[in-house]
């Protein structure tokens, strides 16, 4: 079923527990194959706050979602960790 949410063109999958839009910024056709690359912006994100840390991270796990890989194949999730962002000179260190 679709959800409308003001200020967003597309619907959202109702049922959906992680709603994010996205915004083009750019379309290039690449020239080695004519692939057409388009490049976009996250600009809302629908979540429930008790799926989202401190930090910002969202808690994929916790709102039951599945993950997808190609165009056809859909996984469940078990987080394996979480590690600090990479950065020169840092060493990278577990996120509790």
């Amino acid at each position: 079923m679709p959800e409308f949410v003001e200020g967003v063109l597309p619907p959202f999958v109702a049922e959906s527990q992680l709603k994010y839009a996205l915004y083009v910024r750019e379309i290039q056709t690449l020239e080695i194959n004519g692939t057409v690359l388009v490049i976009g912006e996250i600009g809302d994100i629908f979540v429930g706050e008790d799926a989202v840390a401190e930090d910002g991270y969202v808690d994929i796990e916790k709102i039951g979602t599945v993950a997808v890989s190609g165009l056809d194949s859909y996984h469940t999730t078990q987080r394996l960790g979480r590690l600090s962002y990479a950065k020169p000179g840092q060493e990278i260190k577990k996120i509790d």
